[in-house]
């Protein structure tokens, strides 16, 4: 992928990037609140509500057994 610069980026970089922009430009300050960053990173780049499940090394496996909804 190529960055607003011309110079190649990885492209979770890029995401992470423009969710922390998207943050800023609501006011919210991703140092003090970054759940809220990484719950809008997962929602845009990850698996939603199941990324803090797969990123959580206690776990060993998922059984979903219907529709899972953001509360």
């Amino acid at each position: 992928m190529i960055g607003w610069s011309g110079e190649p980026m990885d492209v979770l970089t890029s995401v992470e990037n423009r969710v922390r922009d998207g943050v800023r430009l609501r006011g919210i300050d991703p140092m003090r609140e970054p759940d809220l960053t990484q719950h809008a990173f997962s929602a845009v780049a990850g698996f939603g509500p199941l990324q803090k499940y797969l990123d959580d090394p206690e776990i060993e496996e998922l059984w979903i057994n219907e529709r899972l909804t953001d509360a």
